[in-house]
């Protein structure tokens, strides 16, 4: 790992990320590099984008949405 990075997660997506590294052996750390060095050969692209799509609407709902980092 070379760079740090200070990044804002929901709790259900910390949950699933706990989940990920402890059934793979991975450190969270590992594991969430490992899905983002992956994402475009382990994510099929219309399905990625609905989601993102349902995210961003969900996320502009709630009151404490900022806007910036995820």
């Amino acid at each position: 790992m070379t760079r740090p990075s200070r990044a804002r997660i929901t709790e259900p997506g910390h949950r699933r990320l706990r989940t990920f590294a402890a059934e793979t052996g991975l450190s969270e750390d590992e594991a969430l590099t490992f899905l983002l060095e992956n994402l475009d050969r382990i994510a099929e692209p219309t399905a990625l984008a609905r989601r993102l799509r349902e995210f961003r609407a969900a996320r502009a709902e709630r009151p404490d949405a900022s806007g910036g980092d995820i």
